[in-house]
């Protein structure tokens, strides 16, 4: 992994959480953090880290639809996800103006995404002050 100086800045809180947690799941196991091991192919979760990618591919026959597709993931790195009922993630913004900025996506159209948060430390942040309570 490539130190966190050698990276743009919007990447640095994400970096350093990845570095920090090994795990991050609510007590279900219905909704989780993508961590490093997800990205390395090394975790024991049932889930790729790029499952929801593979969700919307599903099926789809028109080759415009699919290129649709692979390109806003080619735009969105995903890092929550959440099973709990309908299917939903949050995701950072890899490119264009708003680089860093995170959004959410529901099934089913998982790529039609509301904007969150300027920045991963603002949903971490949120998260951390829910202290105990359920995700």
């Amino acid at each position: 992994m490539c130190s966190a100086a050698a990276i743009p800045g919007f990447w640095k809180g994400y970096v350093k959480f990845l570095q920090r947690v090994a795990s991050c799941v609510n007590a279900v196991e219905s909704v989780w953090f993508i961590c490093a091991d997800d990205y390395n192919g090394t975790s024991k979760s049932a889930w790729a880290w790029n499952e929801m990618e593979k969700i919307d591919l599903e099926g789809e026959g028109d080759e415009q639809t699919t290129a649709q597709i692979v390109e806003f993931w080619n735009q969105h790195l995903p890092f929550m996800y959440s099973a709990s009922g309908d299917y939903a993630h949050l995701a950072l913004r890899v490119t264009g103006d708003s680089c860093g900025s995170v959004v959410e996506g529901y099934d089913v159209e998982l790529t039609t995404v509301s904007d969150v948060a300027p920045t991963f430390e603002v949903p971490c942040r949120a998260l951390s002050e829910c202290g105990s309570r359920e995700l």
